[in-house]
C-alpha cells in the first residue's frame, strides 16, 4: 500500500500516522515504549511522552507508589549535595549536615551527630538531645525473637513463649517448648517451630499447652498464608513445608533443584498476595540467591528475583528490602518489577530487620533507618550492650535484647 492520505504515512505496508502510533512514533518502526516498570509511553506529535502510571509518582528515577515517596525527601530549601542519595537527587535540607562520607546527617535523629555533637554508648538522639537508652520492659532472660502484633508483644524467652502490652507491664507465660526458633500471630493462636520437639505447635495467645499441628525436623522460620502454615526445615537443605493450619500432614513446597546446598532465614508473609515470600541462599562455594513466593492456592511457586547472598529482609509496600551481607548494601527487590539500590553506605551486618510504608530497619550492635523512597541514611542508636531485635507498629521501634525491650520514636 502506497496512496495514504496525509497526515497517514506508508511504513511497511500499512499506512500509520507518526503523530500518534506508538509502533511508528515520528519515524517508521520507532516504537514508543515503556523503559521503566509501573511506566506507560504514549505517542504525542511524534514524540514519545513517558510518565509514571496513575498511583504512581517519580521518585529518584523509580516509579513508586504514590505518597510513599514524599515531597519532605527532598527539601526545598536543599543547597548541598546529598553524595549519600542518589547521584544528584537532593541535597541537605534544615536540621542536616552535610558530611563528605555519610551524606546529609539528620542533626534531629541521629547520633553521629546528634545537636552537632556525638552521642555515647547507649543512647539514642530525642529531638536533638542524646537521651539513654534503657529498656521499659524486663522479665527476660535469654530472649531471642520478637513479634509485635495487636498491641503485645510476643516474645522467645529460651524455652518459653511470653507475652507482654507494648504499653508495658511485666511479661506472662505463654507456653514452654523445648527450642522455639519462631512464631507467628493468626488471630486468636501463636504458631511456633519448635527445633528440638521437631514439630510445629499452636497454643491460645493468652496460654496453654501446646498442641502438635504437624511433625517437623528441625524447624527454623515460620510463616502462614491462606489457611496454612509454612516452615523452614533446616535438616533438609532448608526446604520448605506446609500444613493446614487446624493440623494435617506436611507436604513439601516444590522448590526447583539449587546447587551448593541452600539457607532459608526467613520467611515473610506478602499480605496483597496473601502468598510467603522467602530468600534461597546458596550454601558454601556460591553467592547465589533466589527470591520465591510460595501460593496456598494449589502449593504453586514463582521464582520473583535472584540476587547475591541476601540473608536478612522486610516486607513493605509490596517491595522486599533486602540487607546484603556480602557487599554491605540494602537493595529493593519489587514483588513484582526489577530490583534496585536503596543505598550503599558499608552498613554491615545486619541480623533484625522490619519495615513501616515509610521506613525499613536493621539493627546488630546498633540501630539503623533508611527511607523507604530515597535510602536517606539515619544512625538510630549508638553501641548497644549486645545483639538486638526490632520490631515495630505505627508510633515505634523496639529493641528486643536478652533482658527486656528499650522503645524509641520512630
Amino acid at each position: 500500500m502506497s496512496n495514504c492520505v496525509a497526515p497517514e504515512t506508508t511504513c511497511g505496508n500499512i499506512c500509520v500516522s507518526l503523530a500518534t502510533s506508538n509502533e511508528h512514533c515520528g519515524l517508521c518502526d520507532h516504537d514508543c515504549l515503556p523503559q521503566r516498570f509501573n511506566e506507560e509511553a504514549t505517542c504525542i506529535a511524534g514524540t514519545c511522552q513517558r510518565q509514571c502510571k496513575p498511583g504512581y509518582v517519580d521518585c529518584f528515577g523509580e516509579c513508586r507508589l504514590a505518597g510513599h515517596c514524599a515531597a519532605s525527601f527532598c527539601p526545598a530549601t536543599a543547597t548541598t549535595l546529598n553524595v549519600a542519595w542518589p547521584t544528584n537527587a537532593c541535597g541537605c535540607g534544615p536540621n542536616e549536615y552535610p558530611d563528605p562520607n555519610w551524606g546529609c546527617i539528620n542533626e534531629l535523629r541521629d547520633v553521629r551527630r546528634c545537636g552537632g555533637t556525638p552521642c555515647n554508648a547507649q543512647e539514642w538522639c530525642d529531638a536533638g538531645v542524646c537521651v539513654p537508652l534503657t529498656s521499659y520492659i524486663s522479665g527476660f532472660n535469654a530472649a531471642t525473637k520478637l513479634l509485635v502484633k495487636g498491641g503485645v508483644h510476643f516474645v522467645i524467652d529460651g524455652p518459653t513463649i511470653k507475652r507482654v502490652p507494648t504499653s508495658g507491664g511485666t511479661p506472662t507465660l505463654v507456653t514452654t517448648g523445648a527450642q522455639p526458633r519462631d512464631l507467628v500471630v493468626d488471630g486468636n493462636t501463636v504458631y511456633f517451630a519448635d527445633y528440638l520437639n521437631a514439630g510445629i505447635y499452636a497454643v491460645p495467645t493468652t496460654g496453654g499447652a501446646p498442641q502438635l499441628v504437624a511433625s517437623a525436623t528441625q524447624p527454623t522460620a515460620i510463616s502462614i498464608a491462606g489457611s496454612y502454615v509454612y516452615w523452614a526445615e533446616l535438616a533438609y537443605q532448608d526446604s520448605v513445608k506446609r500444613a493446614p493450619l487446624g493440623g494435617g500432614p506436611a507436604e513439601v513446597v516444590p522448590l526447583p533443584p539449587f546447587s551448593y546446598g541452600t539457607t532459608i532465614a526467613q520467611l515473610l508473609h506478602d499480605p496483597l498476595r496473601d502468598e510467603v515470600v522467602f530468600w534461597r541462599a546458596g550454601g558454601l562455594g556460591s553467592t547465589l540467591a533466589q527470591l520465591f513466593s510460595a501460593s496456598p492456592i494449589n502449593n504453586a511457586v514463582t521464582l520473583r528475583q535472584t540476587g547475591y547472598s541476601y540473608y536478612v529482609s522486610a516486607l513493605t509496600n509490596d517491595e522486599v528490602y533486602t540487607f546484603e551481607a556480602d557487599f554491605c548494601q540494602q537493595r529493593v527487590f519489587p514483588i513484582v518489577g526489577p530490583s534496585y539500590l536503596l543505598n550503599d553506605l558499608n552498613v554491615c551486618v545486619i541480623t533484625s530487620a522490619a519495615a513501616t510504608s515509610n521506613y525499613v530497619y536493621g539493627s546488630h550492635d546498633r540501630a539503623h533507618r533508611f527511607s523507604t523512597c530515597a535510602g536517606q541514611y539515619v544512625q538510630l542508636t549508638t553501641t548497644l550492650p549486645g545483639t538486638a531485635v526490632v520490631g515495630v507498629d505505627a508510633q515505634y521501634l523496639y529493641l528486643l535484647s536478652s533482658q527486656g525491650i528499650a522503645r524509641i520514636d520512630q
